[in-house]
């Protein structure tokens, strides 16, 4: 059986490789230490790729930080810009959501608007 690459010490994002605790599916899995104070398995290869960078307290500080910038996500959407009524500055039309879409011949233009519907409500107080 061949010996693990050692990582000991080693830093990953925001965990510390501690000490190989196994294989698993062919590939050593190390213990880490997380800067929270959380210890979890993963495997070096995750490690070595940047695949896992913490025990999963980042995702939590993401979080955290997105709600203390009061900005509401659905479905991928900042509702906050949604709700503006400031007109983006690449805007072709000056108006919200619609845009030039080509100039005819006899002078007229074709506008375009989007938008998406969604089938539930959300309300931002």
């Amino acid at each position: 059986m061949s010996r693990p690459k050692d990582i000991t010490g080693q830093k990953f994002g925001r965990l510390t490789a501690v000490k190989p605790v196994g294989k698993y599916g062919g590939q050593y899995v190390w213990q880490c230490a997380c800067e929270c104070g959380n210890t979890i398995e993963s495997p070096i290869s995750e490690l070595l790729r940047g695949g896992t960078k913490s025990c999963g307290c980042y995702k939590t500080d993401i979080a955290k930080l997105t709600a203390k910038t009061k900005q509401h996500h659905v479905g991928g959407t900042i509702i906050e810009s949604i709700k503006s009524k400031k007109v983006w500055t690449n805007n072709t039309s000056g108006v919200k959501g619609v845009s030039y879409e080509k100039s005819l011949a006899n002078g007229a233009h074709i506008l375009t608007s989007r938008a998406i519907i969604i089938t539930w409500e959300y309300t931002v107080k």
